[in-house]
Parts: C-alpha cells; structure tokens; sequence
C-alpha cells in the first residue's frame, strides 16, 4: 500500500507541472535569450499556418522577422510594439487598427521575409513587450494574417503575443 501512495503522490504532480507549463505556454508570452529568436506561427484565415513571426533583441535594436512558407508571399505588414496593450492602436471596442500601427511595409512583387529593427532604448532589459503582427499574405488569394497569440478584447480573431527585452550584457566600449 505504500507504494501506491507514492505512485499515486508522483502521479498528482506530474499532473500538477503538466497544467503549470500548459497555463504558462497559453499565456502568449515569447520567452528568449539575447540574441536569440523566438518563433510564433502567422496564421491566415484563422487556420492556415502561413509562416512564422520571429523576435529577437540584441544591445540596441529589437528584431521582428515575418517569414512566409508553403508559396505563401508577403503583399503588406503591419507592425505594432508598445509596453501595455493599450498601447496597440484599437478601437473604442478592442479591435486592433493595423493601418495606425507604427511600423508598415507594402511589398510589390511580394517577398518571403521581412525584418523590421526597431531601437529599444526606450525601454529596459526585462520590459514586457506587446506586439501585434499583422500581415496580408497571398498564394492564389489574399489572406489577413496574424502573429499567434492571446485573442484582443474586441469580436474579430486578431491576436497579440508578449516578449521580455532580454539583457544582453554590458556594450562594448567604443
């Protein structure tokens, strides 16, 4: 009986760590290195895992890379980085304004990847960082595409995601 208490205890931990890291990996939040790229999925359509969104920072600039696959293309992205979600352009009602976001490219003919370099001097290693990364991605048809992540306050399926500025060390002397 002893023993069946014990695989019983480990078998309600293990159940107890499983639920923590599934909270902890719905949360929406990038977790990095310096230096070190962090990929979400850009999904079109709601379902149709088009790319991947990477972020990374090093002494001076964050770094957000859309990256189409499958054929897909890159026609626009829209970009927006802020330290509070209310910091993302929304409406009255919680849905995103991608054309108010601070960063934007159009591509003609479209590309497979694009990397935006944004300082970071604004903020301090450890910030919390929300980003909303739209797209329109194209193959036979346009699609609206976002950055996977937590679902804004609004009714449409536009997301955001977290990222923590990693600390990079002490710059080299110049």
């Amino acid at each position: 009986m002893d023993n069946r208490r014990k695989d019983i205890f480990f078998a309600l931990v293990v159940l107890v760590m499983l639920s923590i890291i599934s909270v902890l990996m719905s949360t929406g939040m990038a977790e990095a290195e310096c230096d070190t790229p962090v990929d979400v999925p850009l999904y079109g359509g709601q379902v149709i895992e088009v790319g991947t969104v990477s972020i990374w920072n090093d002494e001076t600039f964050l770094y957000v890379r859309y990256s189409t696959a499958g054929g897909w293309g890159l026609s626009e992205t829209h970009l927006s980085v802020a330290d509070t979600l209310d910091g993302i352009p929304q409406t009255k009602s919680g849905n995103p304004i991608p054309g108010k976001f601070q960063y934007k490219a159009d591509y003609d003919p479209a590309v497979t990847d694009y990397t935006y370099a944004i300082d970071s001097s604004e903020w301090l290693e450890g910030t919390e960082l929300f980003l909303a990364a739209h797209a329109v991605v194209e193959l036979d048809g346009y699609e609206t595409a976002w950055g996977n992540g937590l679902d804004f306050p609004g009714s449409n399926w536009a997301t955001y995601f977290t990222y923590i500025l990693q600390s990079c060390g002490e710059p080299l002397p110049q």
